[in-house]
């Protein structure tokens, strides 16, 4: 019984038809988060656009630019803040698929980003850059031989680090954060065509 249940398991992990070694999709995703309590309200919107080249069956990589925009309101009883940035960068990546069926897999995706750009908290701007590297988990679906849909489970496991300088008075802020966010900081949902 244990040598049907390995067989049948491993006969499911081979026929993932999802890609092939060598093959180049370009790859895209947006995301959208929104988070409020009684004294804050924030939004976030993420966009990015890739090649992913398949080094193996079930292993690619990937890299591009990507943007941010993030929206945030805090409101307190003696004072109230809204903060705005945009940033743009640069992300390089690697990810492991775990098939399922032919048309599903579960992944693993490992992520370096760098951005850079501009905010501004109440009437004082600054300039920040943005360093982050996070272990994300996701669901692919095969929905045709060259398109699949892909769904990001949060940002998962992630460390960043951020510099705002304060453009008026030129003094500096770092701040650096490590987290575990699935599910939490919303659903990435994006897009892979099959090019070659």
């Amino acid at each position: 019984m244990k040598r049907i249940i390995l067989s049948t398991l491993l006969a499911l992990m081979s026929t993932f038809a999802f890609a092939q070694k060598g093959q180049i999709w370009l790859g895209g995703s947006a995301g959208y988060n929104h988070k409020s309590t009684s004294i804050m309200s924030s939004n976030t919107l993420d966009m990015n656009i890739y090649p992913e080249f398949y080094i193996t069956d079930t292993w690619s990589v990937y890299g591009g630019p990507l943007f941010n925009y993030e929206a945030q309101n805090i409101n307190l009883d003696i004072y109230s803040i809204d903060t705005k940035s945009t940033s743009g960068g640069l992300f390089i990546g690697t990810t492991k698929y775990f098939p399922l069926s032919e048309k599903f897999a579960l992944y693993a995706r490992f992520e370096v980003d760098g951005a850079w750009g501009s905010g501004k908290e109440g009437s004082q701007e600054y300039s920040l850059s943005h360093y982050d590297v996070m272990l994300t988990p996701g669901l692919n679906f095969l929905l045709h031989d060259k398109i699949a849909l892909f769904l990001e489970l949060g940002k998962g496991l992630m460390f960043e680090s951020i510099n705002h300088k304060d453009k008026d008075s030129g003094q500096s802020s770092n701040e650096t954060n490590f987290s575990a966010e699935f599910l939490t900081s919303g659903i990435s949902v994006g897009v892979l065509f099959r090019l070659k």
